[in-house]
């Protein structure tokens, strides 16, 4: 009897430990699918010239994507955009332990 115990209760640890590490990796992943994201943006944004249109449709996407892009235009003494800084705000979450934290990713695009 001490036995059977024994080894429900570690296949029970088991199960609970490979449950977080899932919730683990899953939230390593969005995290890396956010600043993937964030990159292509910056990158898109550069290549188009600071175009409001392509900032305008990257907000967009971002949107439909689950994530909060907020952006601010740079500009010089001719009132010409040089650069944009882009934020994007993602959630860190994992849930199994309840445990959601709100990230923000910074970048300027010039």
């Amino acid at each position: 009897m001490s036995q059977t115990f024994k080894v429900y209760l570690t296949l029970f640890i088991f199960t609970v430990f490979t449950l977080i590490a899932l919730g683990a990796i899953s939230a390593d992943t969005n995290v890396m699918n956010a600043r993937a994201y964030h990159n292509s943006m910056i990158k898109e944004i550069e290549e188009s010239n600071m175009s409001q249109t392509v900032i305008d449709s990257c907000k967009s996407n971002a949107a439909t994507l689950g994530y909060v892009v907020k952006t601010t235009n740079i500009v010089d003494d001719k009132n010409k955009v040089i650069a944009v800084e882009v934020e994007l705000d993602y959630t860190y979450k994992i849930s199994i332990l309840n445990v959601v934290s709100p990230h923000t990713l910074r970048s300027i695009a010039r």
